[in-house]
């Protein structure tokens, strides 16, 4: 009988201490949500409200520049994949008290950063490029650096930029030093920052720094903010592209990012350059010139919506050749866009037999939720759209499988 009471009672101690923590779990997400917090939300920085677009730009703006500047600062290479923050490593582990207080130091350093010229921050950076130093001290003035470069048009920013140029030429200067101004060059992202790699890549004899340039170079585009892309960035690489030709690796990197950027005027140098090169559809398979097979890999990476208007031109032109709209085609199904589509689909109507392989690659690449419904759309009115070839509509609407 004592046996059975033991084994009762540890069987009921185990039902209550259950009850018990799991009564704690529930209390502590209640307390959570009553702060503002979802009970599951790793970061405190969680809000509800809704900011509005000016606000948001803003935002954007700094995520991206904190982002790019701790890429730039090899100790936060660590993130936290759950949250749109990326913290320093271990913080995550913390307490979410001691945490909440570490992010508003943080906040605190962006602030006061921010309140400094673009000068005056790499004037503190300086002495920090080859070392470890205050990891979100260097993180804050590296955000509040780049982004005073992309907002401020003071004269003190040239003296900044000939600063880091003299870093980045300065013999006596740790490569791991010179590794982290060109990275800052190549996250800031101005004109006066591509400019500044493309002339120091020209400059220096240094493969291992001409390597690191070249990278840099080739990230242009990568940083977008406020929506758009920043095709005032597209001039400097235009005009390095023609002196690009006999280097194939300056060729590769200034055509990736003349694609990323997306400028029309970019766009249609990469265009012509596969033209000029390979002249009918077949050269295409052969292309010799490096500047050409740069061109060709660069304008799958086309994003920019206002290049639209000039690979349509390419396409739809009754004047296009067979391999300038074979090109314009291509880039347009890579965009996965709905404008992109419904140029695509302008060009479906009217297409032969003959062409029933492009249809099949083009729009096999469709991706995006809305040009599958516009192609689904288009398919139901046969009687307001229709198809000169059956073949090439039967490609049309096997797109829709990939969905």
């Amino acid at each position: 009988m004592k046996r059975i009471l033991s084994s009762w009672w540890k069987s009921a101690a185990a039902v209550i201490g259950l009850c018990a923590l799991v009564f704690v779990l529930l209390w502590e997400g209640k307390s959570k949500l009553k702060q503002g917090q979802p009970p599951d939300a790793p970061s405190p920085l969680w809000k509800p409200e809704q900011k509005g677009p000016v606000e948001n730009q803003g935002k954007e703006r700094r995520l991206a520049l904190g982002q790019e500047a701790r890429k730039a600062n090899p100790v936060f290479n660590q993130a936290d994949a759950r949250t749109h923050e990326t913290f320093p490593p271990g913080l995550t582990s913390l307490s979410v008290e001691e945490r909440t207080r570490r992010v508003t130091e943080r906040r605190e350093l962006l602030q006061q950063a921010q309140k400094q010229s673009a000068n005056d921050l790499l004037g503190r950076l300086g002495g920090t490029w080859g070392a470890d130093g205050d990891s979100e001290e260097r993180t804050a003035l590296m955000t509040a650096f780049m982004e005073a470069l992309q907002v401020s048009k003071e004269q003190s920013d040239e003296a900044a930029y000939e600063q880091l140029s003299a870093g980045l030429r300065d013999a006596g200067l740790p490569f791991a030093a010179k590794s982290n101004i060109a990275s800052v060059l190549g996250s800031v992202q101005t004109p006066q920052s591509i400019q500044l790699l493309l002339d120091e890549y020209q400059e220096t004899t240094d493969e291992r720094l001409r390597g690191l340039l070249l990278k840099q170079i080739a990230r242009t585009g990568d940083v977008r903010w406020g929506e758009r892309s920043h095709e005032e960035l597209s001039p400097a690489l235009e005009t390095a592209w023609r002196s690009a030709k006999d280097d194939p690796r300056l060729a590769e990197a200034i055509a990736v990012g003349l694609a990323k950027v997306g400028a029309p005027s970019g766009v249609s140098l990469l265009v012509g350059e596969l033209i000029t090169s390979a002249r009918f559809l077949e050269g295409m398979s052969d292309l010799k010139e490096p500047s050409s097979r740069a061109a060709a890999a660069a304008l799958d990476k086309v994003r920019n919506p206002n290049a639209i208007s000039v690979l349509t031109t390419g396409l739809l032109s009754p004047d296009a050749s067979t391999l300038q709209m074979y090109v314009c085609g291509t880039s347009l199904a890579a965009m996965g866009s709905v404008d992109a589509t419904r140029t695509l689909l302008q060009w479906a109507a009217t297409a032969s037999d003959q062409e029933t392989i492009w249809a099949e690659r083009w729009f096999g690449k469709m991706r995006d939720t809305a040009s599958f419904e516009l192609v689904e759309n288009v398919l139901h009115r046969p009687d307001e759209f229709a198809f000169t070839s059956k073949a090439v509509r039967v490609h049309v609407a096997r797109s829709l499988q990939n969905r």
